[in-house]
C-alpha cells in the first residue's frame, strides 16, 4: 500500500474490513442493537432460500402430476399425455 495512504488513513484496511464483517460499522446509525445486523441477514437469507427453492419445486411437481394424470375432460373423454400429442404429431 503506497505510504500516502497510509499516513491518511486513520484505521487500517485489516481493521476496516473487520468493521464491515462484523456489522460493527452500523453502531453509530443502529446504536446498541447493531449487534442484531448478522443474525437478522442469515434468517433473511435463508428465509429467501427456502421461498426460491420452494417456487422452483412447486410448479414443476404440479406439471408433472397434470401431464401423468388420465383426466377427464368436461365429462367426454380423457385427454391426452403430453407423449401421446408429441407421437401423434410425428406421425401425421
Amino acid at each position: 500500500m503506497p505510504e500516502e495512504i497510509i499516513s491518511k488513513s486513520p484505521i487500517s484496511l485489516w481493521n476496516t474490513s473487520l468493521e464491515v464483517h462484523t456489522g460493527r460499522i452500523f453502531e453509530p446509525i443502529l446504536g446498541p442493537f447493531y449487534i442484531l445486523i448478522v443474525p437478522l441477514v442469515g434468517l433473511a437469507t435463508i428465509i429467501i432460500l427456502i421461498s426460491g427453492f420452494f417456487a422452483w419445486w412447486l410448479p414443476r411437481g404440479k406439471r408433472k402430476i397434470e401431464i401423468g394424470n388420465w383426466k377427464m375432460k368436461n365429462g367426454k373423454g380423457r385427454q391426452r399425455s403430453v407423449t401421446e400429442r408429441r407421437f401423434k404429431q410425428t406421425e401425421a
